[in-house]
């Protein structure tokens, strides 16, 4: 389903009706409107996690301060040496000395077996746990590893993260504030298209970072089960002032960014705001009408038909 905005609704009733209007006012570009800070912050996030050649997820965060400015980028990849992540850029390093160009992306998908590192390490781990039980005499005969594999399948393991190679990309936007050390994050608020694990929700509480703003939920986190004393998603939290808010972000879709901002039309006509007719206004977006379910039945139908008139032609064919 295509997301055109998110709507969130855990504030006051009141609050709604102008952000609905407006986002009416977006899909049949009835009026000028132009983005919010969040929205562009969020659509830098998604449009930094592009950058990362991470095996598991693309992840994207940015920054505002405390005064609403842009500080900050991150995406999740491998650090390297010197400040920073590994980028496309160091695919072509020229050499001077050699005189041609060196490969210094040291990248997951480009790196010892191009392998997925945190979930080849899990993997150890359980195989490590079957083969001591399997040795040992505490399991019945004819138990085999197969059998403990499926026994242990689903167990806390499978939920480990600190293996993996890659910095987040909460993290790395934490860290390039520090590296160029031009602004201070505390009452700062970060933007990420998921939500934070529990390891940069640590980091985002000691930065003094005051709101996460997210889209994507991610289960394997325990930043509320293991900071509740730092971190709410309750709004109406009676401590919400000693609290960091993570809670769900609102506005146009960072994917829809562009197609609703930038302006096709003429925005004035002989010197003046163009007036448009809300009678004839046509949405930017052509959403269907009907249940998904009667476009199913009417392409099995006409696949159907298909099949039978092949199946006649072929019939024709052999007479």
């Amino acid at each position: 389903m295509r997301r055109i905005f998110f709507l969130c609704n855990d504030g006051l009733k009141e609050d709604l009706r102008p952000r609905i209007l407006r986002y009416v006012d977006l899909i049949f570009s009835s009026k000028i409107r132009t983005p919010t800070r969040d929205e562009t912050a969020m659509y830098e996030a998604v449009a930094a996690s592009v950058n990362s050649a991470c095996l598991s997820r693309q992840v994207g965060a940015s920054i505002l301060s405390k005064d609403g400015e842009l500080i900050a980028v991150g995406w999740n990849d491998v650090p390297k040496f010197g400040g920073g992540l590994y980028r496309e850029d160091d695919q072509h390093t020229y050499n001077t000395s050699e005189s041609r160009f060196l490969n210094h992306d040291h990248r997951c998908f480009l790196w010892k077996g191009g392998v997925c590192h945190n979930e080849d390490k899990r993997k150890s781990i359980i195989n490590d746990i079957c083969e001591k039980l399997y040795n040992s005499s505490i399991v019945k005969r004819g138990i085999s590893k197969k059998d403990i594999e499926d026994i242990l399948e689903g167990n806390g393991v499978d939920s480990l993260i600190e293996f993996s190679r890659s910095i987040h990309a909460e993290m790395e936007a934490l860290i390039s504030v520090a590296r160029e050390g031009k602004n201070s994050l505390v009452g700062a608020r970060l933007f990420t298209n998921t939500y934070p694990c529990h390891n940069c929700a640590r980091h985002i509480v000691a930065a003094g970072v005051s709101e996460v703003l997210y889209i994507e939920p991610y289960r394997k986190s325990l930043a509320i089960e293991l900071h509740s004393d730092s971190i709410t998603e309750n709004p109406k939290d009676s401590n919400i002032n000693e609290k960091v808010l993570f809670r769900q972000y609102d506005g146009v879709s960072p994917k829809n960014y562009l197609k609703l901002f930038k302006s096709v039309n003429e925005r004035k006509r002989d010197g003046k705001v163009t007036k448009k007719n809300p009678k004839t206004l046509i949405p930017l977006f052509n959403v269907p009408l009907d249940a998904m379910i009667d476009y199913e039945l009417l392409t099995v139908d006409r696949l159907a038909k298909k099949e039978q008139s092949a199946a006649v032609r072929t019939e024709v064919k052999d007479d």
